[in-house]
């Protein structure tokens, strides 16, 4: 459960916040869509188990994101399985990524870039 992801952060860019449909934003319910659901398997641009920082994120309104991302400078924050929270790099290998978001892959992990 140490290696599994939980919960994290939302890629969105920061002219985006509030105000589209990958957000929480007023018109739009917090059930199964962008607003809550995530995927550590592809990034926005169809890449492999990608980490990015929002502000490479598209800058669209019709571009609803449901990959992991952050605005921190470093990396994305998360909540394993176990409780514990700790950041992940952006610089991550992204097979590393996918594995951490696959609660039974049963690979090795290593999150240390």
């Amino acid at each position: 459960m140490s290696h599994t992801i939980a919960v994290g952060e939302k890629s969105l860019h920061e002219n985006r916040w509030g105000n589209t449909g990958g957000d929480n934003e007023s018109w739009q319910n917090a059930g199964w869509d962008q607003d809550v659901i995530r995927d550590g398997h592809r990034d926005w641009a169809g890449n492999l188990g990608g980490l990015l920082p929002d502000k490479k994120h598209p800058d669209s309104s019709s571009h609803w994101s449901n990959m992991f991302g952050s605005s921190h400078p470093s990396g994305v924050v998360f909540v394993f399985a176990d409780g514990a929270v700790r950041s992940i790099s952006y610089d991550v290998a992204p097979i590393q990524f996918e594995r951490a978001a696959n609660i039974s892959d049963g690979e090795s992990l290593n999150l240390d870039n």
